[in-house]
């Protein structure tokens, strides 16, 4: 998948998941908004349950106060309308019993307000008022009087413990009107609620919360989703890369081989017989070098397929550094370099894979070795730790860029060496030693800095945990 392809599926899929949260953002204004649309009908609902029960509670005062007041026009000899013109009575026949306050019991209608709230699923905190429209003036808050209105025009002072009626001034939003006549209302009771926009949030909180859950795994999935799409496309070309050097690892002693067996053929080579002798050993070196090739790319292989079994027995370590040193030690010198070391471990004998184990030591000192663009200055060391011995490999090479050091245990994956041209190899050798100290239950460290070398250390306990 080239750049481009990519580029343009990041965009697209950039798209989806801002629409998305977009066309969410609408959804959960719009639920909050019938949240709020729910509250305020139910909030009415109370009110019109109570002013309805206000008002029956009134009427049901009125018959009896009726009833009570016909053997007064017998007594007195007076009509229904001389008693309406005195005062005694309105154009219903209802006696009027006093101002609004003397028409409420605040217990009862506390407790019936509590528990029309409590029918209609509002739990948040609510205070309601009742004002005269005839004063404007307030007369209960909550169970509290306000103002106590008397037929003598006389009231008494507020509680101290009555809530403030600025609130309602300023905050209340709901009413509805009490006694008396369509447009011509004695009273009226007030709600409004502190906690309004919290309860109805509150209300909303599980929906919120499963939209942005839903959200977080569509990013999550965005996320890794680019990241797959990143990382198979590093992957790829790494793949690409591997092919192509393996092509020319291949390429080149073959195509030495195919010279020298021309040359064999040759009748003045075939007369010398110490020319047919150079050119044989010419092609068992480049047919060793194939060897050893393919050899990587097997072992790899099996350890991804994790098809391979470690042949445990009882090494000596410094045995088998020493002789992975003389196999690298020709190709270090003819660089002008060398190869030093520091064996100071007293505990040598561990258990291991003595065949894994030289293959791994080789492949950091043939990097240390490939890696250095100067002549090569390698120092192999060793010593004991709680548990095992730690076999280090430090060079004075081109050393590790923080990006680079996130990637060197992966497959394919070869360091970027500038103007350096001459590093050959897949990019299996740090992969396979990795593999293989996790298979040795070891463990593989990397101190590095850019243009001041490496450090490669190996830790392999004495013993290994046979289950």
């Amino acid at each position: 998948m080239n750049r481009r392809a990519i580029t343009i599926i990041i965009a697209l899929m950039t798209v989806s998941l801002l629409g998305t949260a977009v066309v969410q953002s609408f959804w959960i204004r719009k639920s909050v908004l019938d949240l709020e649309m729910r509250f305020d009908d139910n909030v009415y609902k109370v009110l019109l349950n109570t002013a309805e029960y206000l008002e029956l509670q009134d009427r049901k005062r009125n018959e009896s106060t009726r009833k009570n007041l016909v053997p007064s026009y017998s007594k007195y000899g007076i009509t229904q309308r001389e008693a309406e013109l005195r005062g005694l009575s309105d154009t219903r026949g209802d006696l009027l019993i006093g101002a609004p306050e003397e028409k409420i019991d605040i217990q009862a209608l506390s407790d019936y307000v509590k528990k029309e709230m409590e029918s209609v699923g509002i739990t948040a905190e609510y205070h309601y008022a009742v004002k005269s429209k005839r004063t404007d003036a307030f007369l209960f808050i909550d169970d509290y009087y306000v103002v106590q209105e008397s037929s003598s025009g006389n009231s008494s002072p507020a509680f101290e413990e009555s809530p403030d009626q600025h609130d309602f001034h300023q905050k209340s939003s709901y009413s509805r009107d009490l006694f008396g006549t369509v447009g011509n209302p004695r009273a009226e009771i007030i709600m409004y609620f502190p906690q309004r926009r919290q309860f109805i949030w509150k209300s909303a909180l599980p929906f919120l919360l499963l939209v942005f859950l839903f959200l977080l795994l569509i990013l999550a999935c965005f996320v890794y989703t680019i990241w797959v799409i990143l990382r198979q496309k590093k992957v790829s070309e790494m793949k690409t890369d591997f092919i192509n050097n393996m092509t020319h690892e291949f390429k080149t002693p073959i195509a030495t081989i195919s010279l020298a067996t021309d040359s064999i053929t040759s009748p003045k080579v075939i007369a010398a017989p110490d020319r047919i002798q150079r050119f044989a050993q010419i092609i068992k070196q480049e047919n060793a070098r194939m060897l050893s090739q393919v050899e990587k790319v097997l072992q790899m292989a099996l350890v991804d397929k994790s098809n391979f079994e470690l042949k445990i027995i009882e090494v000596d370590i410094h045995a088998i550094i020493e002789q992975a040193v003389e196999h690298t030690r020709l190709k270090v010198e003819q660089r002008g370099g060398l190869i030093h070391m520091e064996l100071n471990a007293e505990r040598t004998t561990i258990q291991g894979d003595q065949t894994h184990i030289g293959n791994m030591i080789y492949n950091l000192l043939d990097n240390a070795n490939k890696y250095t663009p100067q002549e090569p200055r390698i120092t192999v060391s060793t010593e004991n730790k709680p548990g095992g011995v730690v076999v280090s490999v430090a060079d004075n090479g081109i050393g590790l860029s923080s990006e680079a050091k996130k990637y060197i245990f992966d497959k394919f994956y070869r360091v970027h060496t500038g103007n350096l041209h001459d590093v050959k190899g897949f990019g299996l050798g740090l992969s396979y030693v990795k593999s293989l100290m996790t298979a040795h239950q070891g463990r593989i460290e990397v101190k590095s800095e850019l243009n001041k070398g490496s450090k490669f250390s190996l830790f392999f306990p004495y013993e290994q945990n046979q289950a």
